[in-house]
């Protein structure tokens, strides 16, 4: 143990008496000899502190500090020195070993699902993995996320909570002070990044009641586990932004994907133009909406491909007989209308007749209504 604080001294020196275990204590880095040593107590404020924790580095390092926690890099843990005494009883007593359920972890993911869901599912079983009470996940670092457990999250700690985990997560290392919801007792934290592309920084981090030195092999899963949720929140994103392209596209003007004429937002919007311009000019301007007799029978009867089928051949039909300067769009699941900019009302039946004798056969009939404006 490397400090000058003698109450500090005092309460290590108790509590390897008690455990039976021999320790050492030095006053400046000359003396500290580590030789025979498992673990490494250093006081945060001397101010050879880094350079013991450098040398002490392949042993189990705690630092120990009774300012507030820093992320400073170094120690296996960082203990607050209120919850220094809970700790080292872990540490000599050999305590707070647990078996981490691998197979658990590698099934938690965050892609199916609601992603709130998703998000408290994976908590549970994070929780559950590591044998720790609690598991947050923040995906963008505030209180955005799920908590496993039945607490109640006040604002106040889920933020402590999320900057203990943002320090365990920095310092690479296990946490140790006392309980951000239950000042009476302390708790150790593990956390990891979860960095994702779109630039925000969250964290999944796990909270054990009582002191608890996590292993370096848990660590590591948890490093792990963070790359791997961050991957599923990317893949979510992705997933999102493709689903509102998509839904962009086929609800704005464009073409239908089924029929290869006008949609509906189309047929508005060149309409529209076309009344005000017929308005200016005094021109006639006429819509035909071709409604397809009992589609829905034929879908029943012959099958949806069928009724495809027949909706492509109407509209090739209507295509077939109108001008290139004149609009035909799908108007609804079986309307289609046909906008002209003179008045065809004289050829009207030439039209419907030619369609029908064309791409006709029995199976359709179509409905016609003329309008003109």
């Amino acid at each position: 143990m490397l400090s000058r604080d003698h109450q500090l001294v005092q309460d290590v020196a108790a509590v390897c008496a008690a455990a039976r275990v021999a320790h050492h204590h030095a006053t400046d880095l000359d003396s500290l000899d580590l030789t025979g040593s498992s673990t490494l107590v250093v006081d945060a404020e001397h101010p050879e502190a880094p350079a013991a924790l450098a040398r002490g580095a392949h042993l189990l390092t705690v630092s120990c500090t009774s300012s507030s926690l820093t992320s400073t890099r170094g120690p296996r843990a960082l203990v607050a020195r209120s919850a220094l005494v809970p700790a080292l009883r872990s540490i000599t007593g050999d305590r707070g070993r647990h078996s981490l359920e691998v197979e658990r972890l590698l099934a938690v993911g965050l892609v199916a699902g609601p992603i709130e869901h998703a998000l408290g599912v994976a908590a549970e079983e994070i929780a559950a993995a590591f044998g720790a009470e609690r598991c947050v996940i923040s995906v963008r670092g505030d209180s955005t996320g799920a908590a496993s457990g039945t607490q109640t999250w006040s604002s106040v700690a889920w933020s402590e909570t999320a900057d203990r985990c943002r320090v365990a997560s920095a310092a690479e290392a296990t946490l140790v002070g006392m309980a951000a919801h239950d000042p009476g007792n302390c708790e150790s934290v593990m956390a990891a990044p979860l960095e994702c592309g779109t630039g925000s920084r969250g964290l999944v981090g796990v909270i054990s009641c009582g002191a608890r030195i996590y292993t370096g092999d848990e660590r590591g899963a948890i490093t792990a586990l963070g790359i791997r949720l961050a991957q599923d929140v990317d893949q979510r994103v992705a997933h999102e932004r493709t689903l509102e392209e998509i839904d962009r596209l086929a609800s704005g003007p464009g073409l239908d994907a089924l029929l290869g004429i006008w949609n509906r937002a189309a047929v508005a919007q060149l309409c529209a133009m076309y009344v005000s311009a017929a308005g200016r000019t005094s021109r006639p301007l006429t819509a035909l909406v071709v409604d397809i007799d009992d589609l829905q029978a034929i879908n029943n009867r012959h099958g949806v491909e069928i009724g495809d089928r027949v909706l492509r051949r109407v509209a090739d039909a209507l295509r077939a007989v109108v001008r290139a300067e004149d609009i035909v769009g799908r108007w609804a699941g079986d309307e289609i209308v046909v906008k002209k900019d003179n008045d065809f009302s004289e050829n009207f039946d030439i039209l419907t007749a030619q369609g029908y004798a064309r791409y006709g056969g029995g199976i359709w009939t179509a409905t016609c209504a003329p309008a003109w404006f």
